[in-house]
């Protein structure tokens, strides 16, 4: 196999993802996701995609641990290849034995945008945690000096017109 001179690069945008799950008999259920895109030329080869950790928060109601993020990949012509400069479509499919059935959400980065497609796949999802205050710390108790009151101290009353300004 010849070695790229250009190595892969991310595709330009991607506009759909699908997904769909393959059952054969004596084996678990593979989780297929196809998504096409676009890239700026034509012969591009060898598209991909690959699983990143997400740096960005998840929508409101998904846990982090249900989003699984890809990066889309596909090697650009090389060096002596022809090809022709306008947009061209390109599509990859993934599959994914042992797929976590709590993903709630599929996303894929390109250069220019990034895809999304909410999913259910029969899981629960991750559960929240209930967000808990800590106990708070015990404080030492210091005997509090009784305030007197002074009665000769000058009393100001301000009306709303003095805070308007």
């Amino acid at each position: 196999m010849e070695v790229p001179i250009i190595p892969e690069k991310l595709v330009d945008s991607a506009e759909q993802i699908e997904i769909w799950l393959e059952h054969r008999e004596d084996e678990e259920s593979t989780l297929a996701i196809s998504v096409k895109g676009t890239v700026e030329s034509t012969n591009w080869t060898n598209p991909r995609l690959h699983y990143i950790d997400s740096q960005e928060a998840p929508p409101r109601g998904i846990h982090p641990f249900d989003v699984y993020e890809f990066e889309f990949y596909a090697t650009p012509p090389q060096v002596g290849d022809v090809y022709s400069m306008h947009p061209t479509p390109i599509t990859t499919v993934f599959k994914w034995p042992g797929y976590s059935k709590d993903m709630k959400l599929i996303r894929v980065r390109t250069t220019n945008n990034m895809a999304s497609l909410k999913v259910d796949l029969g899981g629960a999802g991750t559960p929240f945690e209930e967000e808990t205050a800590p106990p708070p710390a015990e404080q030492e108790t210091y005997p509090q000096e009784e305030q007197y009151p002074i009665d000769n101290e000058p009393t100001i009353q301000k009306s709303e017109d003095d805070y308007l300004g």
